[in-house]
């Protein structure tokens, strides 16, 4: 990428950021909306890293294959209607969630790191193409996994509650 357009990014980027947290305003009370049974933590983070793993492979080409989910030609649309489908269907579930009069912080991070924990699994099994690379990538993932749970702890338990 030219220095030219990355400096072009980053001036959007920031400049995009100061109208949306300092210059926008305010939204007004969030409206209600239908409450659902809100799962544990543990729950929730499985289902977050189930939906980024199969959004991922889904979208993907991997072990070999030169278009997602192994397909071909036009057929190649109906692995990416899936995985709009999958992450959509996520993204109510969490927004109805989020409603619950029991959701927290913790719930937020179960959610969170599912999604960042199964992003980086997929990462080593589908986009690694050398031991390094493999290693590497490795040991991201389970620095990031240890600084998750040390976060979950600070915020007051466990996931699994």
């Amino acid at each position: 990428m030219p220095g030219t357009a990355l400096i072009t990014i980053v001036v959007l980027v920031v400049v995009l950021s100061v109208v949306a947290l300092r210059v926008l305003p305010r939204r007004g009370p969030v409206r209600v909306r239908p409450a659902v049974a809100l799962p544990r933590p543990a729950v929730a983070g499985v289902m977050s890293a189930v939906a980024a793993f199969g959004f991922l492979g889904l979208l993907y080409p991997f072990a070999g294959a030169r278009h997602p989910a192994f397909t071909h030609g036009d057929r190649v649309i109906f692995p990416m209607l899936a995985a709009a489908a999958l992450a959509v269907g996520a993204g109510v579930a969490v927004w109805r969630w989020t409603a619950a009069a029991g959701w927290t912080d913790t719930h937020r991070l179960a959610v969170v790191s599912g999604a960042l924990i199964a992003h980086t699994v997929f990462g080593v099994v589908a986009n690694t193409h050398s031991t390094p690379d493999t290693v590497g990538l490795t040991v991201i993932g389970v620095v990031m996994t240890i600084l998750l749970g040390l976060l979950a702890r600070r915020l007051g338990g466990a996931l699994a509650r």
